[in-house]
């Protein structure tokens, strides 16, 4: 059987539907689980970043910016990356940010930024 015929079937075997179907949510979202608080969730993911090495730092939303900035320092980077979507509050003390526009990728110079 040829792809062209394979792909007539499918067509007509599903020419009637409108669009994806809708998909019953029976499964428990972030924080509905009995007993599962946000710090919980925030404890479960310092857990498992840890297993990658990362480090976790928690701080209340007003402190995001600063908390940020001490990691900059902490590490005497020059230039930072900011991808898209960073809010611009928190990258508002940083030395240098880059606008991560378009995307930059590991070919990318960094005598280019």
């Amino acid at each position: 059987m040829s792809r062209e015929e394979i792909l007539r079937r499918v067509r007509a075997a599903t020419a009637d539907i409108a669009g994806p179907p809708d998909i019953p949510r029976r499964y428990q979202t972030a924080g509905s689980a009995p007993g599962q608080t946000d710090d919980g969730l925030a404890d479960r993911f310092a857990e498992r970043a840890g297993d990658y090495r990362a480090t976790v730092r928690r701080c209340r939303a007003a402190d995001t910016a600063q908390v940020i900035a001490d990691a900059v320092a902490a590490r005497a980077a020059r230039l930072i990356g900011v991808p898209r979507g960073f809010p611009a509050e928190w990258s508002a003390l940083l030395p240098h940010p880059v606008a991560d526009e378009p995307p930059l990728d590991i070919s990318t110079p960094w005598t280019e930024w």
